[in-house]
C-alpha cells in the first residue's frame, strides 16, 4: 500500500486541514502519560504561536533555515537534523506529486538511533531476506503536514522505506521516552519533541497495527519478503486534528480533577 493508495483513509480536507469531529482519547493513558501529554500539548501551541506571531509555522521555519528552497525528495535539513546529546534525529521531506495525501505539503520521519532500542527477542533471520538491514536507524513515526503547517495524520511505513533496523512495535514503544531534540533549541525541534509526547496513544496504536499489517501482508504473500516488497509501503495511518486531540485531552484532565492548561 503506497501513500498515493491511503487517501480513503483520511477524512475530508478543507483549507486549513483535516476537518474531523471530536473523539475520545485513543486507549486508556495512564494519569502520569496524561500530565505528560498536557505538557507537550503547551509546548507544542506556544511554539506554533510564537511562529506565528512573526508569521510563519514550524515547516516554513525549518525550510527556511535550510535556505536552499524546497526540491522533492531532499531531506530538510540537508544532514537530517540530529540532537548533540540524544540518539535522536528526523527529517521532513515531500514525495512527487502523485505520491502525496491530498492536502498534504509533506512530511517528518523521526527516527532513534538503533542503539536506543533493546531487543526483546532474539532476531531471526528470514531465507527470503536478501538485503538484510544494517542501518544505524529505527523509524518510529511520520508526521504528515499540511501547506499551513498543521499536522494531517500520523502513519508507519515498511522497513524498506527508511532501510531501519526493524523491531516489533513492543520494543519501539519501550523507548519513545527516549526520543528527545533539545540540542539545539530550535522551534522544530520544540515542536517535534511534543508531537512525539501528545501523541504517545495514537503512535503506540500505529506500531501495534504496522505490525498487524506487516503479518498479514507476509501470510497473503508467502513468495516474498514482507519487509523488502515495495507494494507495501505505508503500514499504518490515522488521521489527527491537533485541535481536537487538545480538547479530548482537556475534557479527560477535567473529569479527573486535575488541570487542563
Amino acid at each position: 500500500m503506497a501513500f498515493e493508495d491511503v487517501g480513503a483513509s483520511i477524512p475530508s480536507c478543507n483549507d486549513v486541514g483535516i476537518a474531523q469531529p471530536r473523539t475520545a482519547l485513543v486507549g486508556m493513558p495512564s494519569m502520569e502519560q496524561l500530565q505528560m501529554m498536557a505538557s507537550a500539548a503547551g509546548v507544542v501551541v506556544q511554539t506554533m504561536a510564537e511562529l506565528a506571531a512573526r508569521g510563519s509555522q514550524v515547516v516554513a521555519d525549518l525550510l527556511a533555515i535550510s535556505g536552499d528552497g524546497f526540491v522533492e525528495w531532499a531531506h530538510y535539513p540537508a544532514d537530517d537534523a540530529r540532537d548533540a546529546m540524544q540518539s535522536s534525529r528526523y527529517f521532513y521531506h515531500a514525495h512527487a506529486g502523485p505520491g502525496r495525501l491530498a492536502s498534504e505539503h509533506g512530511h517528518f520521519h523521526l527516527f532513534l538511533d538503533k542503539g536506543a532500542v533493546q531487543r526483546s527477542e532474539p532476531l531471526e533471520m528470514d531465507p527470503l531476506d536478501q538485503n538484510p538491514s544494517t542501518a544505524d536507524l529505527v523509524h518510529l513515526v511520520g508526521i504528515v503536514m499540511n501547506p499551513f503547517g498543521q499536522p494531517l495524520a500520523l502513519f508507519t511505513t515498511n522497513r524498506w522505506v527508511t532501510n531501519e533496523t526493524w523491531h516489533p512495535a513492543a520494543d519501539v514503544i519501550a523507548a519513545l521516552a527516549h526520543f528527545a531534540m533539545s540540542s539545539p533549541d530550535t522551534p522544530a525541534n520544540r515542536w517535534i519533541t511534543g508531537m512525539i509526547r501528545l501523541f504517545r496513544p495514537q503512535i503506540e496504536a500505529l506500531l501495534y497495527e504496522r505490525d498487524r499489517a506487516v503479518a498479514a501482508w507476509a501470510k497473503d504473500h508467502p513468495e516474498t519478503f514482507v519487509l523488502e516488497d515495495r507494494r507495501l509501503e505505508v503500514t499504518s495511518i490515522i488521521a489527527v486534528s491537533l485541535a481536537d486531540h487538545i480538547h479530548a485531552l482537556d475534557e479527560q484532565l477535567v473529569r479527573l480533577g486535575l488541570s487542563a492548561g
